[in-house]
């Protein structure tokens, strides 16, 4: 029994692993997402993860409730790591849904050296409020390490990606209903911990479209948790994501602030 509960997770820990992900993605199914906040802060081997939910309702004058969930699956191996995640944001206002939106994220990186880590990654989408339909990308790049003291860390990253969208805009609308572009991504990204149990991360991205500089967007999101108990903290998050060129009637800009739970296994 033990020698095969060995070989399954040498298998996971391998491409196996990334083919089970896949899998998971599939099921779960904005182009950008704050993968800063999704790695594991511990370098040991093995597997880890993280489940987040945040609910929030109003009545009176206006009557609304969001309900977000939030997920990943993490594996460290010894030269790779490679995590899973996924996210699904609903909404709804006096019985009429507002917002719908869920992405998975697939990613393994390389270690190379203690500060240059190529990595790979494949994520799909959608999201009703800015009339995206679906939509997936594929690319690679290199993270490096560019300070680390004590708790604090700041991270680098580069990539190309490749991506299509389909919209659900009408016929005349001025944005092309199908796209296929070429981006890059790159990020910045701080995080420390300010004291024991308390953990403050702050990441800004940007992704232009190649040859056409005037395309491109940017997320800036800053998260702050502390512990309550030994897997359990509590999280707050302020987003804001910016598209130069969105579909025909949606806003350019898009804030979002949220508290909730996290449990860490």
């Amino acid at each position: 029994m033990r020698r095969a509960k060995r070989k399954l997770c040498g298998c996971l820990s391998g491409y196996g692993f990334t083919t089970l992900s896949v899998l998971c993605a599939a099921v779960a199914v904005d182009a950008q997402v704050n993968i800063e906040d999704l790695r594991a802060n511990s370098s040991r081997p093995g597997f880890r993860g993280r489940l987040e939910l945040d609910l929030s309702a109003r009545t009176g004058n206006t009557e609304t409730q969001e309900l977000g969930i939030s997920g990943k699956l993490d594996h460290m191996g010894l030269s790779t790591r490679t995590f899973v995640a996924g996210r699904v944001e609903l909404g709804w206002e006096g019985g009429e849904r507002f917002s719908n939106e869920a992405l998975a994220h697939l990613r393994r990186v390389h270690r190379v050296t203690g500060r240059w880590n190529p990595e790979g990654f494949i994520q799909v989408n959608y999201d009703k409020s800015r009339l995206l339909d679906f939509r997936w990308l594929v690319g690679g790049g290199l993270r490096l390490g560019l300070y680390r003291a004590g708790a604090t860390a700041i991270h680098l990253g580069v990539a190309y990606m490749f991506e299509q969208e389909r919209l659900g805009a009408t016929v005349t609308a001025y944005h092309d209903r199908r796209t296929s572009v070429h981006r890059s991504s790159n990020y910045l990204s701080i995080n420390s911990e300010l004291k024991e149990g308390v953990e403050l991360t702050w990441t800004v991205y940007t992704q232009p479209r190649l040859r056409r500089l005037d395309d491109f967007r940017m997320l800036s999101e800053t998260r702050f948790s502390v512990d309550v108990a030994s897997r359990l903290s509590l999280a707050s998050m302020a987003r804001l994501h910016y598209d130069s060129k969105p579909p025909d009637g949606t806003k350019k800009l898009d804030t979002l602030i949220t508290s909730g739970v996290s449990i860490s296994f």
